[in-house]
């Protein structure tokens, strides 16, 4: 199979929701794979790749978010549901595991801040999961000064929401996780 058939493949996937995002985050780690051994469009990949797109594993293939609405009827009858997920593609660059959890928790911030513009009902409480603790460490600390890479992404965290507002869960439990991992 030519790269030019996998990357038009991956392309033509629509999900503006970011549903499918876990299974389109390892098709499209494969092809920025492939493009790094700069092939031409039309010749056939290597054997292993054809493997790997058929069953692939992989780690920091990049980082996620995903956005659950939390409904309690009159009857005080809670419903969870996921509303919008979004994974990105980690970059050809290699980025350490904690910038790309800082990365994943901006995305998770300006998932909010569309949900907060287009939704036609009031949010009571928003809460923010993350299971990296360095990133927790990051938001908290009000007092150093970071990197410029750091200290850009923590002023957009800081700009849309408050300390009190974020939360540790465990790997196994966040939901997010399957973005950053793929399925």
């Amino acid at each position: 199979m030519p790269i030019e058939l996998q990357a038009a493949i991956v392309s033509s996937i629509f999900d503006p929701l970011g549903l499918v995002s876990p299974v389109t985050l390892r098709a499209k780690a494969i092809v920025q794979n492939l493009c790094r051994l700069k092939l031409g469009w039309d010749e056939q990949i290597p054997q292993y790749y054809c493997d790997e797109w058929k069953n692939c594993d992989g780690s920091e293939l990049g980082y996620g978010a995903c956005a659950y609405l939390r409904l309690v009827d009159g009857n005080d009858k809670i419903t969870c549901s996921l509303v919008i997920g979004k994974a990105r593609l980690a970059p050809i660059k290699q980025m350490s595991i904690p910038r790309l959890e800082l990365s994943g928790a901006v995305t998770a911030c300006r998932l909010y801040q569309i949900l907060n513009d287009e939704l036609e009902i009031k949010i009571d409480n928003v809460t923010f999961w993350t299971d990296s603790t360095i990133v927790l460490g990051y938001i908290r600390n009000t007092c150093r000064r970071f990197k410029t890479f750091v200290a850009n992404r923590l002023s957009i965290i800081h700009n849309t929401t408050s300390l009190d507002q974020w939360r540790h869960v465990n790997s196994p439990s966040n939901p997010a996780d399957i973005a950053s991992r793929g399925i």
